[in-house]
Formats: C-alpha cells, structure tokens, sequence
C-alpha cells in the first residue's frame, strides 16, 4: 500500500512483485544515473507542457538518456531485494520547475 499524505511531495510505494516500474505517460527520458547514497538508480522523464516525473530507487534501467517513452511501458525493474535499497520505489513530478503532489494526477 503507497504511503500517502495529502501534501507529500512524493509517493512512496513499497513493491511486492518484480514488475517492472512503468513511466506515468509519454515523455523523453532526460537523465538514468545510479545514486549511490539512495543504493539505485533515478530515471527522469520529460512530459508534455513541461511536466517531468522522477523514478528512484530502481534496479536495472530498461531505457537510456534520450530513448522516447509511452505511457505505462516499463522503464526499470524494482532494486534487488538484498540492497540496501529495499523494495520500494519514490515517484515525484513537477510542472516548470515546480514540484507537484503527485496524488493529484494520477
């Protein structure tokens, strides 16, 4: 069950499956980079009309910086649950540079 909080900037869902992480809509992936300190990776999609949602705490990526993305295509499979990064994964958006309560999109 995702963590929720009517003004959490993020959601947080613990993952029970090794399904992979799917994009939130269209978009270009801007960035895939491995965190260290968070123990995987982050993906950043750009949307349209200047919307850009961020992936963390991911397993192997399955796209690359550039790669054009559909909505609901898997993009990352959920980190190894032996990592320190357990099984969960974080979501945050933002509109222009401004984040966003992602419960009010999705």
């Amino acid at each position: 069950e995702p963590y929720r909080r009517q003004r959490q900037m993020c959601i947080r869902d613990r993952l029970t499956s090794d399904a992979p992480i799917q994009a939130v809509a269209d978009g270009t992936v801007l960035a895939v980079y491995y965190h260290a300190s968070i123990h995987g990776y982050t993906i950043l999609i750009q949307h349209a009309r200047g919307f850009v949602s961020s992936y963390s705490h991911l397993g192997t990526p399955l796209v690359v910086n550039g790669d054009a993305v559909n909505g609901g295509q898997p993009i990352a499979y959920p980190a190894n649950p032996d990592s320190r990064a357990s099984r969960w994964m974080q979501l945050r958006l933002w509109h222009n540079a401004t984040p966003l309560v992602p419960y009010s999109f999705l």
